[in-house]
């Protein structure tokens, strides 16, 4: 073979194309059919037509059987091998036409109907039929290189396009399939809102959802990357170079592996080996243990890590207040007493008696006053238990002026008692009449001298 094909078509199976699109039909395939000038075409088939897809293909495209290779290899036309690197691109690019798995859609339920109905769905969806067989005895060949297709996405960028080629009777067998179809299935074309808008559906494929996850310390040579609350396939990490790290610090890459296939767009648990990992990477899973976010696409991984974990400080014991030892004797008498005594020496009294008879009153009545009990404290040994708080001095103080205003207001009532003596008063203790004749005037008090 010269390896001058013009045409190479990958061929995806459903398990596949599910990596990129979460809604792809179980019973549909793709074909990326990549040109020379750099065009790829998506094509989408029934599983159950994978035998006679290739034939159909080259009818369409209107090729050679020399002038179209595929991969994997095909019985009857050539083949290349396709660079694991290729693999990836090849998928970011298919990530770019969402469009694909909704046209996937009415192919598998026209296919089923006409199946139902006894119809052939070559000629009830409108297809060509196969082109003539390749000739005899030709054998899958391989080319000594491989096929490079980034250069071909440097000079153009790829156009998407689902081919179906447009048959003679294609408006009749249009009119049948509408008719033959249920009113449910009878789809319009959609008009759209405008060029800046787009559908749910495609919202649903292109944006990207994260899920919650935890990283889990490290444990026998392995980092855990676990969803939170959900199980779902393993996948081990053990080639450093699978591992991409951004600039930031704060996302990590993971090339996904060939054989990862699964039915999931985002694994349940992700095991990194730690062996051979540089000391930046193993420092920021180090750093950032606890939760995390993970998404991906059908080629890639990402794990958005959130802002550093900062060490909480544990708050210190509540210390409780040392208790104040009162002096022995009563400390809080004797300020009362103080009070009473300096309100007591403010008063001249020539009688011995009258200052005896005005103290005595005070000390009894501040006697009876109740007094705050304090436990007595032994200074020998170590509380059991911690005890309350002492009141502030604030509330110590206000005491004291309370305690000295009672003993000034009975003082001064009991000067008022026998300053008052002169008036007269009858048995029940009401105020007598004021005899008015025996008060007089300076005036009349001279005319009587």
């Amino acid at each position: 073979m010269s390896g001058k094909e013009q045409v190479m078509a990958v061929l995806m199976g459903p398990a596949e194309v599910r990596q990129t699109f979460r809604d792809w039909p179980g019973d549909m395939c793709l074909a990326v059919c990549l040109m020379q000038s750099g065009d790829c075409q998506l094509m989408v088939f029934h599983h159950e037509e994978a035998g006679i897809f290739p034939r159909r293909l080259q009818g369409q495209l209107a090729l050679r059987s020399g002038d179209l290779c595929f991969f994997p290899p095909v019985e009857g036309f050539a083949t290349r091998a396709l660079l694991y690197s290729d693999e990836q691109k090849l998928m970011s690019l298919v990530a770019e036409a969402p469009e694909i798995a909704e046209e996937a859609a009415d192919y598998s339920v026209n296919y089923a109907y006409a199946l139902e109905e006894g119809l052939d769905p070559v000629a009830f969806l409108g297809l060509d039929r196969a082109a003539p067989d390749p000739t005899p005895g030709s054998e899958p060949q391989v080319t000594e290189k491989p096929l490079h297709f980034a250069h071909m996405a440097e000079e153009r960028e790829a156009d998407f396009v689902s081919r179906r080629s447009v048959v003679a009777g294609g408006e009749a067998v249009g009119r049948v399939r509408k008719a033959l179809l249920p009113g449910f299935m009878q789809r319009q074309e959609a008009i759209g809102p405008g060029p800046h808008f787009r559908s749910v559906r495609e919202l649903e494929v292109t944006e990207e959802t994260r899920v919650p996850c935890d990283v889990l310390p490290e444990h026998d040579g392995w980092i855990l990357i676990a969803q939170t609350g959900e199980g779902g396939a393993d996948i081990r990490i053990s080639d450093t170079d699978l591992l991409y790290l951004r600039d930031d610090r704060n996302v990590v890459a993971i090339r996904q592996e060939p054989p990862w296939q699964s039915t999931a767009a985002l694994p349940g648990r992700i095991w990194i080996r730690t062996e051979r990992l540089p000391g930046s990477l193993r420092g920021v899973f180090g750093d950032r243990i606890g939760q995390a976010e993970l998404s991906g696409t059908g080629s890639f991984l990402y794990l958005h890590f959130g802002p550093r974990l900062l060490a909480q400080r544990e708050p210190a014991p509540f210390a409780p207040m040392p208790a104040v030892e009162q002096p022995e004797g009563g400390g809080r008498d004797e300020g009362m007493n103080l009070g009473q005594d300096e309100a007591a020496v403010g008063l001249e009294d020539d009688e011995g008696e009258g200052r005896a008879a005005v103290e005595a009153p005070a000390k009894t009545a501040l006697s009876q006053m109740p007094t705050p009990v304090s436990p007595p404290v032994s200074k020998g040994a170590a509380p059991t238990a911690p005890r309350a708080p002492e009141r502030p001095k604030r509330t110590r103080r206000r005491w004291l002026m309370m305690a000295s205003a009672a003993a000034s207001l009975l003082l001064l009532l009991q000067v008022g008692l026998q300053l008052g003596g002169s008036f007269e008063r009858d048995a029940s203790g009401v105020k007598a009449p004021v005899d008015w004749d025996k008060f007089r005037l300076s005036s009349q008090t001279a005319k009587a001298g």
